[in-house]
């Protein structure tokens, strides 16, 4: 929740929860209900506020310990923001669309006995993207380091291209000294003077920005800007956002950027089916109300059907949204209504889900970034506006790859807006060659 800053859309697609599993210890004393409505008879040992993607993955790990899971969803459907849209025979993803550094699924699907490339059908996509430069030129993002160097040379010379190869380097160690690091919680100022802080201030350089740190590789702007935007996945500008995230376009060139037939909406629907396989509740259409507590412990839910008692109560809401509605203000001491009033909302996207009539042999992924991408994220970001005469950047997906030959071909438009809390999001069907 850092850089005054409340994201509103998912980054990571499943998120870190390898370790709740390990760390629950039920508690099997009395309790006192007093949710004021009918309590369910049911045993839960862990409720889960809604299920998207970190909510159902917490409930795999959690069932495979033995653990019993209900997920209470207020939707008709799992997914969160990660649901499938389905209109008129066109099937759309509705939330992320970027799928890439698979390890946190393999984790996930390794610890259930399972292989997450084939139970979720990921296929490689390459080129990953296709990247349109306002200024000229384009570069088809892959994996092949040769092929990448030699575009880049096309584009921009050979000095560039060398540029390329010690951005990778810098990054792979970079991700190599700061993964343990990041992915353990900070729980305080004192963290700042341990070993592990020490370790990583090697490379994480804090007082460079995204933008500056890269512009030790490159000055070519529009490989600035091909190894910067992805910093818009966490609603942050290259230009403040801390050195740290030059690792995210890394991922993507080391790792490769994968897409689930089906869509990556089918990857909760997936993930939903093998949790009631093995034991996970999932109770939908019925929305939680509000927490119950004894003292500063919660023991249960109230839900708009009655109520649930339970040892934990894990919250996969949207965290503005769901701490306010669901946990009292009083006991709120560190995220109270006036802190989070302080905090900005990150920037929305405008989205078009469009069904067309033909197929065009187009990249799975195409981003075209404005000539004046600079002012264009100033607007957006400091301005709160839009930049309408000097152009939008705009991002593109075919969605022919996704989903069987029954669902007819479809397009996603994604273009940047400012700091609103929702995404503002349209369906239609469209004869390109009539418009």
């Amino acid at each position: 929740m850092g850089y005054d800053e409340i994201n509103s859309r998912n980054v990571s697609v499943f998120g870190r929860v390898g370790c709740i599993a390990g760390n629950i210890h039920m508690n099997s004393r009395s309790r006192v209900w007093t949710g004021g409505s009918r309590l369910s008879e049911e045993e839960v040992d862990v409720l889960i506020v809604g299920a998207g993607l970190g909510g159902l993955a917490c409930s795999l790990l959690l069932a495979q310990a033995g653990v019993r899971v209900l997920i209470v969803e207020k939707a008709d459907a799992v997914g969160g923001r990660a649901r499938l849209i389905r209109k008129d025979g066109f099937v759309f993803d509705r939330g992320p669309t970027f799928f890439h550094y698979p390890e946190v699924a393999e984790e996930i699907f390794g610890a259930l006995g399972l292989d997450a490339h084939e139970s979720l059908g990921l296929l490689p996509l390459d080129p990953g993207y296709r990247l349109i430069f306002g200024q000229g030129g384009y570069l088809d993002a892959t994996t092949d380091i040769d092929r990448m160097e030699a575009q880049i040379e096309s584009l921009a010379g050979p000095e560039e291209a060398k540029g390329f190869r010690r951005y990778l380097a810098d990054n792979r160690r970079k991700l190599a000294l700061s993964k343990d690091c990041l992915n353990t919680p900070w729980k305080g100022p004192a963290d700042l003077f341990s070993k592990r802080a020490l370790r990583i201030s090697r490379v994480l350089r804090p007082w460079k920005t995204v933008a500056s740190d890269l512009a030790r590789f490159f000055k070519d702007e529009r490989l600035q800007l091909a190894t910067s935007f992805q910093t818009k996945y966490l609603g942050m500008s290259p230009f403040q956002a801390p050195s740290l995230f030059t690792f995210l376009a890394f991922l993507e060139y080391e790792f490769g950027i994968f897409h689930p037939r089906g869509g990556l909406g089918s990857i909760t629907e997936t993930m939903a089916k093998i949790g009631r396989e093995k034991g996970v509740r999932i109770r939908l259409s019925e929305s939680v109300e509000s927490l119950c507590f004894e003292g500063k412990r919660v023991v249960g839910v109230r839900t708009n059907r009655g109520g649930y008692s339970c040892d934990r109560v894990v919250m996969n809401a949207d965290f503005a949204t769901g701490i306010r509605k669901l946990v009292p203000n009083r006991l709120r001491k560190k995220w109270s209504d006036e802190k989070i009033e302080t905090k900005r909302y990150s920037c929305s996207t405008f989205m078009l889900y469009l069904g067309i009539d033909r197929v065009y042999d187009t990249p799975h992924h195409q981003i075209y970034a404005s000539a004046h991408y600079h002012r264009n994220l100033n607007d957006i970001m400091g301005q709160h506006g839009a930049t309408g005469h000097l152009g939008r950047s705009v991002y593109l997906r075919s969605e022919r790859l996704c989903h069987r030959p029954l669902f007819g071909p479809g397009w996603v438009f994604d273009s940047l807006c400012s700091g609103s809390r929702t995404s503002c999001k349209r369906f239609g069907r469209l004869d390109l060659d009539s418009r």
